[in-house]
């Protein structure tokens, strides 16, 4: 189910009007329709408030099935409790920067990315339920990708489901400099990991 779909979803489970959502989001009854036919994306801080309003949580609101067997494939080692003291939830790349999932980082994982054949690949983010297919991606096309969609913390999975290749919003921390020159002024990440070497 699409976020669209289950915002109209949730509304209606939690009695709400579209006018009565905007208002607790502090957001017009237009936006809340066109986040209904799926014109415009809510942004991180309007995710955060629709699962306080709704109680539901961030995976449940953006839940994809490629996001489940991701999950399921790269993360499902951790123990709730492990999950819990990330914030997995909101951040799923802490798996792999608080090493409970053995991963390269920075320039090794950037050069391994650009070593494998990456044909047929998912990109997912973390804060929208958008599942993007590619052939042929590049590290230079995921950067225009990431920076036309607008979000930071991206997931490339092989369809195979057997490596990964992770950017984070903490990775770029100074994009003007890393478009205008090419320079990537590491701070966490990218992280790449082979499924074969978690399990």
């Amino acid at each position: 189910m699409k976020l669209k779909e289950k915002i109209k979803k949730l509304e209606k489970e939690n009695r709400l009007s579209q006018k009565q959502l905007a208002e607790k989001l502090g957001v017009t009854t237009d936006i809340v329709l066109k986040w209904e036919k799926g014109l415009l994306y809510p942004d991180i801080r309007h995710i955060r408030k629709l699962t306080e309003i709704f109680n539901v949580s961030i995976y449940e609101l953006l839940e994809n099935d490629v996001k489940k067997e991701y999950i399921k494939n790269f993360f499902g080692t951790l123990t709730e409790s492990q999950k819990n003291s990330i914030h997995f939830e909101e951040f799923m790349w802490h798996a792999f920067s608080n090493k409970l999932i053995p991963s390269l980082e920075g320039k090794d994982a950037i050069h391994e990315f650009k070593n494998k054949t990456v044909n047929d690949v998912y990109i997912i983010f973390q804060y929208n339920d958008i599942v993007l297919e590619r052939k042929n991606l590049t590290y230079e096309s995921l950067l225009i990708i990431m920076e036309e969609v607008g979000y930071w913390d991206c997931y490339v999975i092989d369809k195979n489901f057997t490596w990964t290749f992770v950017m984070t919003h903490e990775t770029i921390y100074n994009k003007k400099v890393f478009f205008k020159k090419g320079i990537n002024p590491f701070y966490i990440g990218p992280f790449f990991a082979n499924k074969t070497k978690i399990n």
